[in-house]
């Protein structure tokens, strides 16, 4: 097993003890302040992006950066695919059947199926799709987080202030543990798989080569990280667009 799983998994059996250690109503603090960040921040999110974009073209700023870390046979290979396709569905059938990595390929799929079937396809603007794709979807979980954590600590401290008394437990015994560990094990994954459609696109975009150079073998063995931005990617994105 590698050894980014083995690391994921004992995170996930942390959380899982101190669920079980603060008992039901201890975790459900952590439990219904997330619940509430998360609402929050799923109707926040679309409005500061755009409010981001407008104001400071963060999203455009984000997509240069991303092109021009584009791995260079990456990027050769998109561009030659583009350069024989005569139209948008012969270019889309041109990309999904190139020898891309399968999550890149979900990024071309969800941006080629949003451009107008007139559109006259260039190598230009299949390499576009892929990098303003990546961006949105990066930008967007940068920006979930970010609201999450704001709003759930908010919330959490007045619960506790209002709600919790100074034991924090009103269920006795294994019963209350085991549901503690139960509600504290969702909480965890959620916030992974969100984490993960954040750096999996960047550790996509990194190739084997800059910083994560010695560990990005590593990232992409790891069955947890495909995995959870697997779920991020078939269930959250689409609820983006």
């Amino acid at each position: 097993m590698p050894w980014v799983d083995i690391i994921l998994i004992l995170f996930i059996a942390v959380a899982a003890f101190i669920g079980y250690s603060v008992g039901l109503l201890g975790a459900l603090k952590g439990f219904i302040s997330n619940i509430l960040g998360l609402i929050i921040a799923w109707l926040a999110t679309p409005f500061v992006q755009a409010w981001l974009e407008t104001k400071w073209r963060v999203e455009s700023i984000l997509m240069s950066l991303i092109g021009d870390r584009l791995p260079a046979p990456l990027h050769e290979l998109i561009r030659g695919v583009a350069q024989t396709a005569r139209t948008l569905q012969e270019l889309r059938e041109n990309l999904m059947s190139a020898p891309l990595q399968p999550e890149v390929s979900l990024y071309l799929q969800r941006m080629m199926n949003k451009a107008p079937a007139d559109t006259i396809p260039t190598p230009d603007m299949a390499v576009n799709m892929l990098t303003r794709e990546i961006a949105q979807c990066v930008l967007w979980a940068f920006l979930f987080i970010f609201i999450w954590l704001i709003t759930s600590i908010l919330i959490k401290g007045f619960i506790s202030m209002i709600f919790i008394s100074k034991d924090g437990k009103t269920l006795i015994g294994v019963f209350d543990g085991v549901l503690g560990m139960v509600a504290m094990t969702i909480i965890i994954v959620t916030l992974l798989i969100v984490f993960s459609g954040l750096i999996f696109p960047l550790i996509l975009m990194s190739g084997s080569g800059g910083n994560l150079a010695k560990i990005y073998p590593y990232l992409m063995d790891s069955k947890m990280i495909g995995w959870l931005a697997g779920i991020y990617q078939l269930y959250v994105i689409p609820w983006m667009g």
